[in-house]
């Protein structure tokens, strides 16, 4: 199932709202003295505030900086870690992807369009369940799967 296929705002300004979002990133990379993507991956696996982050490779962290797909939040927080962004830049990159996922999936919706939650509970994590806000529709399908 294609990202395309379950987006519920006007393609085109999803895509353009990706590519300034992959453009946020890259100057939050830049900030941090542009470290080479090797350099991000030993970050994320060897920073003491880590806390449990997913492990992220060479090849994911170099997609979400080109800005052809959405990236899932899990990546974008290792870039943050990564590049050692402060509490404002993260509350401010946070907000974008909020943002862009809400306009590809909106929360309240399953990828199908079927309704699920009409009041979700707001504050959540992103990676939360009861939210179900996924930058990709293949993600959502993988949640459903796992947690049924």
């Amino acid at each position: 199932m294609s990202e395309i296929e379950n987006i519920t705002a006007d393609p085109a300004e999803v895509t353009a709202a990706v590519q300034k979002f992959s453009l946020q990133l890259r100057a939050v990379r830049r900030r941090a003295g542009d470290p080479s993507l090797r350099d991000m991956v030993y970050r994320v696996d060897n920073e003491p505030a880590k806390s449990g982050l997913k492990p992220v490779s060479v090849s994911t962290l170099g997609r979400a900086l080109v800005g052809k797909k959405f990236p899932k939040w899990w990546v974008v927080e290792g870039l943050l870690v990564a590049c050692r962004a402060d509490d404002t830049t993260r509350e401010k990159v946070q907000s974008a992807w909020y943002v862009i996922a809400e306009m590809i999936t909106p929360i309240g919706f399953d990828v199908d369009g079927d309704h699920i939650n009409e009041d979700p509970v707001p504050g959540r994590h992103p990676g939360s369940p009861e939210l179900r806000v996924v930058g990709r529709a293949d993600d959502a399908l993988e949640h459903r799967r796992n947690t049924s």
